[in-house]
């Protein structure tokens, strides 16, 4: 069959594709009349193409729109993300500017309250409502809005050069705070007295037990089992006042330094659990601080 040159098919009725291999071509001679199912072979033949070509033809044409849109289709997705990482990018940046910014108040929307409904919860702030006195200011007991809740009333001396610093420092470190162990602020006040003078004053939880400094200092002759601190409580107070630290420059961010802690800075609840209070003097500190830290 190698050296066959002349071939007749004809009227055989025959169909498919003519191979384009082998000895079909080197055929010099080649008759197909009358086999009109014919298709493909080599050019000399002048065949009409098989179908199976325009398949695949079609095949390739599909698979090159495919890979066009497939193709689009990621350029687009991929400039969405980076449209939508830049817009994420300049959302974090003004937020952050516009909380540098703000006012001590602004994340935390306290209600706030007036200043008869603290003196008259307090009665007109009176000695007998005492609770402590500090370096800016003064607690007292107050029945907050004649609802028969006991809160504490820090009320600033304003008249005290640094309490107003000491104000804006405390509200600016308590916004940002929520911990268990951390005096809860149940809102602020910010208006005038009686005599028309400026008048702040931080509304906290009541710590019913007083401060730490008081049980830590209890004269021997009045020392009972009921006024004094087992050694069980003294770890729990411990344990309560480290997690308050550990959260404070740790978890929290901004991170925030309380550079007053003392036993009288330290306030017992009901059950004897610490809370951390009195952030007259802290700081927020920087990022740029953070990291020196």
């Amino acid at each position: 069959m190698t050296s066959l040159s002349n071939l007749d098919l004809s009227f055989n009725n025959l169909q498919g594709e003519v191979p384009k291999e082998g000895i079909f071509i080197n055929l010099v001679n080649l008759s197909i009349i009358g086999n009109n199912k014919l298709c493909g072979g080599i050019p000399q033949l002048y065949l009409v193409p098989c179908k199976i070509d325009s398949v695949k033809n079609n095949r390739r044409r599909k698979l090159k729109y495919l890979k066009i849109a497939l193709a689009t289709t990621f350029a687009f997705l991929l400039l969405a993300i980076v449209i939508a990482l830049v817009h994420l990018i300049y959302w974090k940046q003004t937020r952050k500017q516009k909380g540098a910014f703000a006012s001590p108040m602004v994340e935390e929307q306290y209600e706030r309250v007036s200043y008869h409904a603290l003196s008259n919860g307090a009665n007109g702030f009176s000695e007998a409502n005492l609770l402590g006195k500090g370096s800016f200011g003064t607690v007292y007991k107050c029945a907050f809005q004649g609802e028969g809740t006991v809160v504490a009333v820090k009320v600033f001396d304003l008249q005290q050069s640094g309490s107003t610093k000491s104000f804006v420092a405390e509200c600016e470190a308590l916004r940002r705070v929520r911990h268990r162990c951390l005096m809860k602020i149940i809102t602020c006040c910010s208006s005038t007295n009686e005599q028309g003078h400026d008048f702040k004053a931080l509304v906290f939880e009541f710590m019913p037990n007083g401060s730490l400094n008081r049980w830590l200092h209890i004269e021997s002759e009045m020392a009972t089992l009921d006024n004094t601190l087992s050694l069980a409580q003294r770890l729990d107070i411990v344990v309560d006042i480290m997690d308050a630290l550990d959260y404070l420059h740790n978890h929290c961010q901004p991170p925030i330094i309380h550079c007053d802690l003392k036993p009288s800075n330290i306030l017992l609840a009901e059950d004897m659990s610490a809370r951390v209070g009195d952030f007259g003097i802290a700081r927020v500190i920087s990022e740029s601080e953070s990291k020196i830290l």
